[in-house]
């Protein structure tokens, strides 16, 4: 494996340095390098990457996952599944297909997915836009400007959601809107009055060292990628703060899925991103509040609330908005390992 295609910095990456003159082996493990720009829960980033001569397996790392707050792994494997879809789009961008065999080991519950890389082909102009929106894509962590966003994209992610087995519920009432806002506050209060979730939301703040570059260290709101990026003592301000944004943003919708097995909440991931980086070809952004899914209770509430049989997700909050910094990335070498072969 050649570590000289995996990037210290991957917001920094270039696609100038795609080794066209490799081997495929060294172009799949230059793509690794997009897909860690994934959004995760917590910023966790709890994916390892296992590259072959002509395939990269996915794993969940296990070793990352919230045992209070995601106590089955749901969170995780979504945030999987969007490093999944950075990889394929980041794959087809530099000009060859791909197959993906989902959960292709019963006995190893952990790799997630084996993609193999296919003939070339030449990538069109989706596929550029779609790739370049990986490194301009930020999780938005306040208030978005008062500008509605097109109806027709909202149909354009709903449309994408679909072909991953999702669906998409918005929010456009100011009812549903409230009852949602309620929900999330009333998660709030039963997440930071719960002993063992303040000791992990604690475990991983300050975690700003260079072989680490995860966890939480800069105060900000709270959502799903940036969790405990706030001040260690959580405020009662935060309630107020969070039912403004989830009632003011232009666009409040969950995301949901068919049944609620693994695969469902890896492939949710997949649409996740996918709608995400759609999005950002348009200039909107996101944002994730997602702690009344966590709890199984407000969880059903919350599918009530969107009239769905199936099961929710996440909840996104979506807009315009400019100038957020890029949450920090671990080394891309931290995420991968060699396989017995190599």
């Amino acid at each position: 494996m050649a570590e000289i295609y995996l990037s210290d910095d991957p917001w920094k990456t270039s696609d100038a340095d795609f080794p066209r003159n490799g081997s495929r082996a060294d172009q799949l493990v230059f793509c690794i390098n997009y897909a860690v720009l994934a959004p995760s829960v917590n910023n966790t980033q709890p994916w390892l990457f296992t590259p072959h001569d002509d395939a990269i397996e996915l794993f969940a790392d296990r070793s990352r996952l919230l045992p209070v707050s995601d106590p089955d792994g749901r969170d995780m494997l979504i945030s999987c599944g969007a490093a999944l879809t950075n990889l394929l789009v980041a794959i087809q961008h530099f000009g060859n297909e791909v197959s993906v065999q989902y959960l292709p080991d019963p006995d190893a519950p952990d790799l997630l997915a084996r993609v193999r890389i296919g003939r070339s082909h030449k990538s069109d102009h989706l596929d550029d836009a779609m790739f370049r929106s990986i490194r301009r894509r930020r999780t938005i962590r306040g208030p978005f400007q008062p500008r509605p966003v097109p109806h027709e994209l909202q149909r354009r992610l709903i449309w994408t959601a679909s072909a991953y087995g999702c669906w998409l519920y918005f929010a456009e009432s100011s009812d549903a809107r409230a009852a949602i806002a309620d929900l999330v506050v009333r998660a709030h209060h039963l997440q930071i009055n719960n002993a063992a979730f303040e000791a992990e939301r604690r475990a991983w703040i300050g975690s700003d060292d260079l072989s680490r570059r995860s966890g939480w260290s800069v105060p900000t709101a709270l959502d799903w990628e940036t969790l405990g990026s706030r001040d260690a003592d959580p405020g009662q301000q935060w309630p107020s703060r969070d039912r403004d944004l989830l009632c003011t943003s232009p666009v409040l919708c969950v995301i949901g899925s068919g049944a609620d097995r693994p695969l469902d909440w890896f492939r949710t991931g997949e649409a996740l991103q996918r709608m995400l980086l759609r999005a950002e070809m348009e200039g909107v952004s996101a944002s994730f509040m997602n702690q009344a899914c966590q709890n199984p209770d407000l969880r059903d509430e919350l599918r009530q609330v969107t009239g769905r049989s199936g099961p929710p997700q996440l909840l996104i909050r979506m807009g315009y908005a400019t100038g957020n910094e890029p949450v920090s990335r671990r080394p891309v070498r931290d995420v991968v390992r060699c396989s017995k072969t190599q």
